[in-house]
């Protein structure tokens, strides 16, 4: 008899023990559970919260001039430059550090800061010059020009259109400020025009397709049109006599 009562002594605190044991282990599971959901949701958001502040983009390739700025044709004047005169500008280059900040998943502001380089259409120049000079054809030879060249910084607001987890597309319209130098124009033995600096406002807007590299650093492939139109003072000596005119250039070019 004593001996039955230990064994069911024995079996109910084995019952007991197990049944600890299967309450720990789930209040366990569910703990654990909870925790992953919970970290899963606070690695959610903090991915979001990255992906919707800001990034840097760079951007290298051609500049394209559109309109007057790439025409070949003088204008009514003794310069290149001159109002409603062309700008004689071979395609170029640009370089674009972008700045952006999401205020939220669909806007933002964006910045940029650029420098562009165009050479000139030397050829057409001489050509052009002894047309309007009416002198005969290769008095003009020695004469060349070196670039146009700008460097400046816009800001404003930009849209977003997220496309996949990486890949977005982005509108933006910028204003901002360049600082531009006009080509140095020289003639050997005879005169030279030297350049000048002016500053400069400016238009810009496009679209842009932006991949996402890392949290903050991210790719731009896309296109923007840049508009200003700089005012440039020209100055040169003639026969010991300094010569000036004032000018304004149309600039206008696809980047």
């Amino acid at each position: 008899m004593t001996v039955y009562v230990h064994y069911i002594v024995l079996v109910k605190m084995k019952s007991a023990t197990d049944h600890f044991k299967t309450t720990v282990m789930k209040k366990l599971l569910v703990l654990m559970m909870a925790l992953l959901v919970s970290g899963a949701i606070m690695a959610q958001k903090a991915e979001v919260k990255k992906e919707a502040r800001h990034f840097l983009a760079l951007r290298a390739g051609p500049s394209i001039p559109v309109g007057e700025f790439g025409g070949s044709t003088i204008g009514q004047s003794n310069f290149i430059i001159a109002d409603k005169g062309s700008g004689f500008a071979k395609t170029g280059f640009t370089i674009d550090v972008l700045y952006g900040y999401k205020i939220d998943k669909s806007f933002g502001i964006s910045a940029a800061l650029f420098y562009n380089n165009h050479g000139l259409k030397n050829k057409a120049i001489k050509s052009e010059m002894e047309k309007y000079l009416d002198v005969p054809a290769g008095t003009l030879s020695s004469m060349s020009l070196n670039h146009w060249q700008w460097y400046g910084i816009s800001a404003g607001p930009m849209l977003t259109e997220k496309l996949s987890g990486n890949v977005s597309l982005n509108f933006n319209v910028m204003g901002g400020v360049a600082y531009v130098n006009s080509p140095r124009i020289k003639v050997v033995d005879q005169f030279e025009i030297a350049e000048d600096w002016t500053t400069a406002p400016l238009f810009r807007g496009g679209a842009n397709f932006q991949f996402r590299l890392n949290d903050q650093l991210h790719l731009m492939v896309g296109g923007d049109y840049m508009y200003m139109q700089p005012r440039f003072t020209l100055s040169a000596t003639v026969d010991n006599e300094t010569i000036s005119e004032k000018g304004k250039q149309n600039m206008a070019v696809v980047i």
